[in-house]
């Protein structure tokens, strides 16, 4: 694939904000910016531009639409599949504020204590 550099104009602000996101969500900007690029049309053999499903999984990996609606848009039967979409086509995950993280820990905290008892439990009968 033949890469071209380019030059455009973006105001500081919003400049900043996108390398902060790029920051968080561990992917290089260029890659984000190629993404959206992408987003925008591609010329394919059959004319055809971005899918409907690649449109929607970009809306969401820069926070534009919520993982219900991905989920809901893509006719799939849960986030995880999402997520999977999301690494097939090198698209950066979306950025989880700390509050959403911390009450998905929360959240998950008694299915972890649970999961880790007959594994404590088994130690205790082998005497480890």
């Amino acid at each position: 694939m033949n890469k071209a550099n380019i030059t455009f104009s973006v105001d500081a602000d919003s400049l900043n904000n996108a390398k902060a996101y790029a920051a968080r969500a561990g992917v290089p900007l260029n890659r984000i910016v190629g993404q959206m690029f992408a987003a925008l049309g591609q010329d394919q053999p059959s004319g055809a531009a971005i899918s409907t499903a690649h449109r929607q999984l970009l809306r969401y990996s820069v926070g534009q639409a919520s993982l219900s609606e991905t989920v809901e848009a893509l006719g799939v039967n849960d986030g995880g599949v999402v997520y999977a979409m999301l690494r097939e086509l090198g698209l950066p995950f979306p950025f989880m504020d700390s509050a959403a993280a911390r009450q998905q820990a929360q959240d998950a905290l008694p299915a972890l204590r649970a999961a880790s008892k007959p594994l404590a439990a088994r130690k205790a009968t082998r005497g480890v």
